[in-house]
């Protein structure tokens, strides 16, 4: 069941169509059909953090109004900004309270926690898009909760409705804070922008028969839409993601990645044929995930520096690569004491008295990660699943077994146990152990019999 709340008091904001009972989807008002239409205009790289957790981030816009939910905020009294001359603003409370949770948006996008960072993305468009309302901008205001109530009316179907008419993209989206847009929303509503209908204006001529008077509020709507996708375009453009494994979507699924492949030329002369195969089967686990995927061999100069090993790429692009370093220069360089400390990866392999290890990058050991060679390729196998953040400021991915059922293990793994589960895999690497356990002889994904053994991560 809704509750469905009419705001009575000055304080209060946009309508939200009736607040939300724990586990009921939000209903859609003026706050939602402002932020959808925000969310609309970015890029599909920028938005998917949103169209993934859309409820999340629709939930957020009513939580500052709703003090009854669970999660809600409550703080009416926090939603105005007022200024004392054009250039000088005396209270800032809304600008405050947006830049807070333009904070935690970033730093739980930062972290990989999409669906949180949804919520409070959601629930800093509340406190922008108020400075929208000339009663918020005003300290003794005759109308407000009235000209909420109609244009909530007005505003309560998506994407489409009375108001769509002043509804259009300015073009750009440029960098913004959640700070700044308020305070530039608020100076706006507050002297009237260029056609210098004020806030005051607003109050002493409200007549919603005057297309003035209309075509103003409409105004005002726009220009909140736009200021409200700059600072959602701000917070992707400018974060930087933990790599770590919850982030590999943001890191390579909406990011461009580079996916580079031993070649049959390394493998063929050390008779390793198998793992040529199962490298490549293993990667297809990362690759359907991609959006953005350039494909090719460690032969390939463009992808692989053929004198170092050295991945290239542009800044910021993802590089994903399967197979060992005995097979694949990617690895053999990753894990090299004459690499810079820059473009080391965490774990490394080493191989000593009959038995394979994996250890630190530094050499130091990891208790359990090892096994004897006599068990590799036959029905016990150890991989690693590691994430790290290279010189050139790129996310690289390598994942890699002591065997190459070891390796497509990998594959398996992360297919049907970490990808389903991202938001809890805030670890930068993870070493699982393998075993056939129904000894048919394949490499089976857990939910088929074969069993996997976290050893260790970090």
């Amino acid at each position: 069941m809704f509750v469905c709340l009419i705001p009575s008091n000055h304080a209060l904001a946009w309508n939200n169509g009736g607040y939300t009972d724990p586990g009921n989807v939000p209903q859609l008002a003026t706050h939602d059909w402002i932020a959808l239409h925000a969310v609309a205009w970015l890029p599909a790289r920028e938005r998917w953090w949103i169209e993934d957790s859309i409820y999340y981030y629709w939930l957020g816009t009513e939580l500052p109004d709703n003090a009854g939910h669970p999660l809600g905020i409550g703080d009416t009294a926090n939603h105005h900004v007022y200024f004392s001359s054009p250039s000088t603003v005396s209270d800032d409370s809304a600008a405050t309270r947006a830049q807070e949770e333009y904070d935690l948006t970033l730093a739980f996008l930062e972290a990989g926690e999409y669906s949180l960072a949804a919520l409070h993305a959601g629930i800093m468009t509340h406190y922008i898009a108020d400075c929208a309302v000339f009663g918020h901008v005003l300290n003794n205001e005759t109308h407000h909760s009235d000209y909420e109530s109609y244009v909530e009316t007005r505003t309560d179907e998506y994407p489409t409705d009375d108001f769509s008419i002043y509804v259009s993209f300015d073009g750009v989206l440029s960098t913004a804070t959640a700070y700044m847009a308020t305070i530039a929303l608020a100076n706006d509503t507050t002297y009237g922008g260029a056609g210098g209908l004020s806030s005051v204006w607003m109050d002493t001529n409200y007549n919603w028969s005057d297309s003035t008077f209309t075509n103003r509020a409409g105004e005002s709507l726009n220009l909140a839409i736009n200021m409200i996708a700059d600072v959602l375009h701000t917070f992707y453009t400018s974060m930087n993601p933990n790599a770590e494994i919850c982030c590999f979507d943001a890191l390579f699924t909406h990011n461009d990645v580079r996916m580079t492949y031993p070649s049959t030329e390394v493998v063929k002369p050390l008779g390793c044929a198998a793992a040529w195969v199962s490298d490549w089967l293993a990667s297809m686990a990362v690759s359907t995930k991609l959006l953005s995927l350039t494909e090719g061999l460690d032969t390939n100069s463009d992808f692989v520096n053929q004198t170092s090993g050295k991945p290239l790429g542009d800044v910021n692009t993802g590089i994903v690569s399967f197979g060992g370093p005995i097979v694949n220069p990617i690895v053999k360089y990753a894990e090299s004491d004459s690499t810079p400390l820059s473009d080391r990866a965490p774990i490394r392999f080493h191989d000593e008295a009959g038995m394979f290890y994996f250890q630190h990058s530094n050499g130091s050991s990891i208790p359990g990660a090892n096994l004897p060679v006599s068990v590799i390729n036959n029905n016990e196998d150890m991989f690693v699943i590691e994430i790290y953040r290279d010189g050139d400021a790129r996310n690289v991915m390598l994942c890699y077994g002591f065997g190459w059922k070891g390796t497509y293990a990998a594959g398996k793994y992360f297919d049907k146990v970490m990808y389903p589960s991202l938001a809890i895999q805030s670890k930068a690497w993870v070493i699982v152990e393998w075993d056939d356990t129904n000894g048919d002889g394949f490499v089976n994904s857990p939910s088929d019999g074969d069993t996997y053994t976290l050893i260790a991560s970090g």
